[in-house]
């Protein structure tokens, strides 16, 4: 976590000040970061890479499913959460898919394990792959 600290007493007074307000506006905002704090999205990304995630606005940026969160996989923006009850919206399997397509996300539950036990995975390059 970071913590802002004064600017050494010898440096001039005027940057002084001025890292000084910049640090301590960089800390706010780790530290809503550190809380799991994020601030909507209302325009795409402009170079998005894989793990990326973003709460959409559903507005102005609309990456397919309204307003919500949204993880970057292989090229596409998959939603993560309803909008509004927080439901996830992958649906549990406790069997294998019988015909999953690329990019496929699904929750497995017991029987079914696909490798990592419960939990959220991805169809990728004919395989499952765990997402957490």
């Amino acid at each position: 976590m970071f913590t802002a600290s004064q600017a050494p007493s010898g440096a001039d007074r005027v940057l002084a000040a001025y890292i000084d307000a910049a640090l301590r506006q960089i800390s706010a905002v780790l530290q809503q970061v550190a809380l799991g704090h994020l601030d909507p999205t209302y325009v795409a990304p402009p170079k998005p890479r894989d793990g990326d995630f973003r709460l959409a606005d559903g507005t102005h940026w609309n990456p397919g499913n309204g307003p919500g969160f949204y993880f970057y996989l292989a090229g596409a923006w998959v939603p993560m959460f309803a909008a509004g009850g927080g439901a996830f919206r992958a649906p549990a399997y406790t069997v294998a898919p019988a015909s999953p397509t690329e990019n496929d996300i699904v929750r497995a539950a017991a029987p079914w394990d696909p490798g990592s036990g419960d939990g959220l995975y991805a169809y990728r390059a004919g395989g499952w792959h765990f997402l957490g």
